[in-house]
């Protein structure tokens, strides 16, 4: 398996966070890496990001492509980023690949190798979150932080071609839902409410200013936690390690206050 990393140039700081925090959990992973960015992407940071990927995983593959021109409303940069990705995968790179999106947090040690092991026995060729009734009371769709195969394009079309202004994990759920399994090793927590309630709509992207939201709204069975944008969850994250490093009892911080 491939760990298919994509970021643009708002997302190097999240890139870099989240390959700083793999290494820390695991040490050097054995997994080959794929960077994947535009040529947006500045060499600073880019920079940054390659050093620690080479300490991270056994292998770092670099791909870089042409910046969007097009229409730059949401998601059609991102529809194509993952095109291009695909592509890669399925002309040159020929394995199965996790999408790991910046906004997709580890949580815990072992967290690659046990989503590699299910999906080797999955007994499907893609393997994530599938997401119920966001769009629709009964409408399906494979949250794009996932699992594909190497020859995702035979299963849909419209997943490689999304119309425009639909997201490609929406786009393809035709042919991707019936060849998924569902699994709990990939969280999708969109929104959560002021008493950190998770909702699919009129709530807030995941923050976690404290230890309370973590006890609230991270499941520690899974392995991956889609979405953290501010890499505050990280942060709280390392917090739980000293601690338990130190062998000092944990305790979360006083509940805040709720959002109305």
């Amino acid at each position: 398996m491939i760990l298919v990393i994509p970021f643009c140039i708002k997302d190097c700081k999240s890139a870099w966070q989240n390959i700083t925090w793999a290494h820390e959990l695991d040490g050097k992973l054995p997994f080959k890496a794929l960077l994947a960015y535009d040529t947006d992407v500045p060499e600073k940071e880019l920079s940054e990001i390659k050093e620690v990927a080479e300490h991270a995983f056994e292998g770092v593959i670099d791909m870089c492509y042409p910046e969007w021109m097009g229409n730059p409303s949401w998601p059609n940069p991102q529809n194509y980023a993952f095109q291009k990705v695909a592509w890669e995968v399925i002309e040159n790179l020929k394995e199965p690949f996790l999408f790991w999106e910046p906004d997709a947090v580890p949580i815990r040690k072992r967290w690659a190798h046990d989503i590699w092991d299910a999906y080797q026995g999955c007994g499907k060729p893609f393997m994530g979150h599938v997401v119920h009734g966001a769009f629709k009371p009964n409408s399906m769709h494979l949250n794009g932080v996932a699992v594909y195969p190497a020859d995702l394009h035979i299963y849909s079309t419209a997943m490689m071609i999304p119309p425009e202004g639909l997201a490609w994990d929406v786009a393809g759920a035709d042919g991707c839902v019936q060849n998924a399994r569902h699994s709990e090793l990939i969280t999708n927590v969109w929104e959560i409410d002021g008493w950190n309630k998770v909702v699919t709509s009129g709530g807030i992207v995941p923050s976690f200013p404290d230890q309370k939201v973590v006890d609230d709204v991270v499941d520690f069975s899974a392995a991956l936690f889609h979405r953290n944008k501010d890499c505050s969850l990280v942060h709280r994250l390392r917090e739980r390690v000293s601690a338990a490093t130190e062998h000092k009892p944990f305790k979360a911080k006083k509940r805040r206050k709720a959002v109305r």
